[in-house]
């Protein structure tokens, strides 16, 4: 799986979440976060933000797979300039893959994914809901 982050921030977060969520809360075996971490941020590193930190860094998260860690770049931009000749050097280089159509798929994946955390139900209960909450 690769992820290509426009920007830093919320939306940064967010797409980098769901490789965590699925192998450190549904406990899913397999799941090593994205293979290919690309991002074009505007945030420097050097600010302290979280925005701008390298993809790389996305690995002590457990968000990229570890040992994939040379294939991930962070490239300091306004990515509304540098995005038109990213996708014209994609097109020309892959005129002809076939899209996968994924939310064609949706229901069918929906329940692939269901199953998985279904068939570890017990466990999750067992482990998720021992923690006690705070009432403030």
């Amino acid at each position: 799986m690769a992820i290509l982050i426009l920007g830093g921030g919320v939306p940064k977060n967010y797409s980098l979440q769901p490789e965590p969520t699925l192998s450190q809360i549904f406990m899913l075996e397999g799941i090593k976060g994205y293979d290919y971490d690309f991002q074009i941020v505007s945030s420097p590193v050097t600010d302290g933000s979280l925005s701008g930190c390298f993809a790389s860094e996305a690995v002590t998260w457990g968000k990229v797979n570890p040992g994939k860690i040379h294939q991930t770049a962070s490239l300091q931009a306004d990515y509304s300039t540098v995005m038109p000749f990213i996708v014209r050097a994609l097109v020309e280089k892959f005129p002809k893959i076939p899209p996968l159509r994924l939310f064609n798929r949706r229901e069918e994946l929906m329940g692939v994914l269901d199953a998985a955390v279904n068939k570890r139900a017990r466990y999750l209960k067992e482990k998720t809901f021992s923690f006690p909450l705070v009432v403030l």
